[in-house]
């Protein structure tokens, strides 16, 4: 039986509270002013001659905003100033009407990134939610005129997204998108499209795990959890449809289970996204059930904090009108003795009150699709004053990112600008294992990981289809027409080999096409895989999938693959593998253009088949992990089979500019290659009080960079990078690595906070409170520019002075100034990321006279390397020179 343990306890709603306004369900007064704080700054992003919000580049996210404008002009609250302004539903119309500007002849916007990338037509899912729910708000108050334009614009697109419903696939898209269908038919009076999605939300609930997640791959996709969880509740709050409760319910006690005591997630578990340290506050879908009401007002008081720091507008104006009011059962202590397991001891997560951590027992074949990540990374460690220190998640094409490997790890990296790569080679390295089993003894956590030999698989060919022998214009004997939206026909125009193709051509793009090949037999167990040839200019892209059938001839949803085929005017290759699953009997290919999408091409040689090992490559290994607690301190203690080629790596998350080694000296941090022995560490590195001892025989490597999915070249910033501490089983089979929280010697002497000191800056400049820094921030910088702090009064006398600043990939070099003269010297801000743990200099020794002095930055330049000349200071600090 597959559970999730997760102890939550009824609590009375006033014990305990710290934030003032968060008492009780709902949290009026709190949401409304996190959207009358933020109207001001979404009317100053908008252009009246556009309709238009935000910066260039445009993209049709950038319309979001109408959404919360729609809330604040429409909800009467006495602390809402924005009720009913004509000011705020001008902006409403017109953002609406630039939607419907944009739109193509089918209802899609153009899927645009600020990066300046383009992803293709779509029916944004996000964009067409926030658009309906704006329309149902305002559309009474709405000109004539204005109203006949936005009605005609989200008929034209929910007519072609409704017809995808209740046939597509379970998918966070495709729910989002029929729980706006459900809204648009409730808006225009439509019974057909209630139908439609009130017929797909059982598929969709039925695809949750019963830990409470949903999974697109294999195990949790943790942030994505949260936009099923959304859609469910839209859809809740509009049909009042009972049979989405349960899966609410389930999806708030495995979101409050996966806490960290901060209140971010962990993310060893996640099939998509790395960690993010910040409080995901929930959504309307957490609204409706007594659990998930508890987590919302849990994690607004972890958000709010003592200085009731307000939530994103659209976030509140969505609970603020979709909420359900009723009892409350708040999170507490979560599982017995600060141990949680998910599943059937498919995760584990351990918490004390110094350490916590996380295993990950999710073992998966390695899925060529750039948005599922390798389940790699089987660990996360996080410390209540550090954070998370170690783990974060998962990626792609990085070894490094791996608890464990076996085999050459030089062999697996992502090539800069490669948009289109292979995410499953064939190499001697295995990097996921095939196995995990996690236990419990005493107070010891373990995982054990199991690796199969690397095999140079051979491909047994079941079928395989050149269009040869099919007439010219008909279709090859055996396959089946799953859609027929477009056109499908052997045709001489074209052909990779030989002297025919399949033309494919879809021009419908709220239907789908496909052709189906014959079923041949499968066993469960066994690999196979389907590739073909595909010829079509940039933008046309199609995909394979790889299907199983059971005994009784139905699809299985499980073990089902596909790859994406991208147009690129020249014939490209694609292939797509997956392990028949337990009960199934039969596997075909199918060739497919979806809904929402539109394609013009051809196939050719076709291939279904079965993969039967061939060569061996390595030898099988296991590896295991120990963790424990040692006093203060956290134990792990990793073995491997000695020998094979196997490694172990601990990732540690980026959370400085700099190394401190046990043999003194300071190393920074930056974009080039840099490994470091057992030998130059010493016994320790620190890294932001946290000190990591190094075993003999290891070595740290940085960096070891995320291929980032968002990217369509994989980019990715060195803060999402990891320093890595390599433990190669070559010459022993076991390394013990202890963690230590290092807290810092209290400074002896004055600090004083930069955000807190009177200040003045230089005209033409601004300035801004960095909260989350810790820092004050001056911008529309220039040499010459200056930012003054003015110095509580200061006991006369001798005092070294020290500056602590942000450093980041756009800040300037400055000059400080003590009562307008130049002390020390210059202090260079650029760091290839961001660094706000604070990076110290000291400007020497001055003296300080009776009354108040002022200390000054002065922008001088900049490093060559830095994007800008901007600057950050976090504190003063005087220490008494004897």
């Amino acid at each position: 039986m597959r559970t999730i343990i997760a102890l939550m306890l009824t609590l009375t709603l006033a014990a305990g509270v710290s934030a003032e306004g968060l008492e009780q369900w709902p949290p009026t007064d709190y949401l409304v002013r996190s959207i009358v704080e933020r109207v001001p700054d979404i009317l100053k992003a908008y252009h009246a001659e556009t309709g238009r919000f935000g910066t260039e580049p445009w993209i049709c996210g950038d319309q979001d905003r109408i959404f919360p404008l729609a809330a604040a002009w429409s909800y009467e609250h006495p602390d809402n100033p924005f009720y009913h302004s004509d000011e705020v539903l001008a902006a409403v119309a017109g953002g609406g009407v630039a939607l419907v500007e944009a739109q193509d002849e089918l209802g899609r916007w153009r899927f645009d990134k600020k990066d300046g990338s383009y992803w293709g037509q779509t029916y944004m899912a996000w964009t067409y939610s926030r658009w309906i729910r704006a329309y149902l708000l305002v559309r009474d108050a709405l000109p004539d005129d204005v109203r006949a334009t936005w009605e005609r614009g989200l008929l034209l697109g929910y007519r072609n997204i409704a017809q995808g419903y209740p046939q597509s696939g379970v998918h966070n898209i495709p729910v989002h998108l029929a729980a706006s269908v459900f809204i648009a038919g409730v808006a225009f009076d439509d019974e057909d499209w209630q139908r439609r999605a009130r017929e797909f939300m059982p598929k969709a609930i039925a695809a949750q795990d019963p830990a409470g997640f949903w999974s697109e791959h294999q195990g949790p996709v943790v942030m994505y959890n949260y936009v099923y969880s959304e859609a469910l509740g839209f859809y809740y709050h509009f049909a009042q449809d009972p049979q989405v409760l349960e899966a609410l319910r389930r999806a708030a006690h495995f979101h409050s289970a996966i806490l960290w005591p901060d209140g971010s997630a962990v993310s060893c578990i996640d099939e998509r996204n790395t960690y993010s340290s910040a409080v995901r506050i929930g959504n309307p879908g957490f609204a409706h059930t007594p659990e998930g009401r508890g987590y919302l007002l849990a994690q607004l008081r972890r958000h709010a904090g003592e200085s009731m720091r307000t939530i994103d507008a659209d976030m509140a104006a969505a609970i603020l009108l979709y909420a359900s009011e009723g009892d409350v059962i708040m999170p507490e202590e979560l599982g017995e003795g600060g141990v949680v397991t998910l599943g059937n001891n498919d995760a584990l997560i351990r918490r004390t009150d110094d350490w916590c951590w996380a295993l990950s027992g999710y073992a998966a074949e390695v899925p060529n699709n750039r948005w599922i990540q390798d389940r790699q990374n089987l660990m996360d460690v996080f410390h209540p004053d550090l954070g998370l220190v170690a783990g974060g998640g998962n990626t792609k094409l990085q070894p490094y990112w791996s608890t464990f490997t076996v085999g050459d790890v030089s062999l697996l990296s992502h090539t800069p600008g490669d948009e289109d790569p292979d995410f499953t080679p064939d190499i001697d390295l295995a990097w996921v294992p095939h196995s995990i089993t996690l236990g419990r003894d005493g107070d010891t956590t373990r995982l054990e990981a199991g690796f199969i030999p690397r095999t140079r698989l051979q491909g047994d060919d079941l079928l395989a289809e050149g269009f040869e022998n099919a007439a010219v214009g008909g279709l090859p004997d055996g396959w089946s027409i799953f859609a027929n939206a477009g056109t499908m026909e052997v045709t001489g125009e074209q052909a990779s080999e030989g002297k025919q193709a399949l033309r494919f051509i879809n021009d419908d793009d709220h239907n789908s096409l496909g052709l189906r090949s014959p079923r041949v037999e499968a066993e469960p167990g066994a690999l196979y895989y389907a590739e073909a040839g595909w010829l079509a200019e940039a933008g046309n892209d199609a995909a394979i999938y790889l299907e199983f059938w059971n005994a009784d001839g139905e699809r299985m949803q499980e073990g089902m693959g596909s790859v994406t085929v991208p147009g690129r005017g020249e014939w490209t290759r694609r292939s797509v593998t997956s392990r028949a699953p337990e009960g199934a009997v039969g596997v075909t290919t199918l060739l497919y253009s979806a809904i929402a999408s539109t394609t013009r091409g051809h196939f050719d040689q076709v291939v279904l088949g079965r993969f039967v090992p061939g060569q061996e490559v390595g030898e099988r290994a296991r590896c295991s992990l120990d963790v424990r607690t040692d006093g203060d301190d956290l134990l792990l203690t990793y073995r491997g089979t000695q020998g094979v080629g196997a490694q172990a790596h601990l990732p540690l998350l980026l959370r400085g500019s700099r190394l401190e080694l046990a043999t003194g000296s300071h190393v920074p941090l930056l974009e080039d290659l840099m490994e470091l022995t057992s030998a130059d560490c010493g016994d320790w590195i620190v890294h932001s009080n946290l000190r990591v001892s190094i075993p003999k025989g290891a070595s740290i490597r940085w960096p070891a960079r995320h291929h980032n999915p968002y990217a369509k070249d994989g980019r990715s910033g060195l803060n999402e990078a990891r320093i890595v501490l390599v433990m190669p089983f070559d010459d022993t089979d076991e390394y013990t690595v202890r963690l230590s929280h290092i807290k810092p010697e209290p400074f002896n002497g004055t600090v004083l906070e930069a955000r807190d000191l009177p200040f003045e800056n230089s005209e033409g400049t601004y300035t801004k409170r960095l909260d989350d820094l810790g820092s004050m921030f001056i911008g529309s910088t220039k040499p010459g520019s200056w930012l003054r702090f003015t110095l509580p009064e200061i006991e006369p006398g001798r005092y070294e002075l020290i500056g602590e600043f942000v450093v980041a990939n756009s800040y300037g070099i400055i000059e400080v100034l003590l009562d307008d003269e130049v002390i020390g010297e210059p202090f260079d801000g650029y760091w290839t990321g961001v660094d706000g743990s604070g990076t110290r200099q000291s400007f020497g020794e001055v003296d300080l006279g009776g009354g108040r002095h002022q200390v000054t930055v002065r922008i001088i330049g900049k490093n060559p390397a830095s994007s800008n000349q901007i600057f950050s200071v976090k504190r003063w600090l005087l220490r008494p020179v004897k």
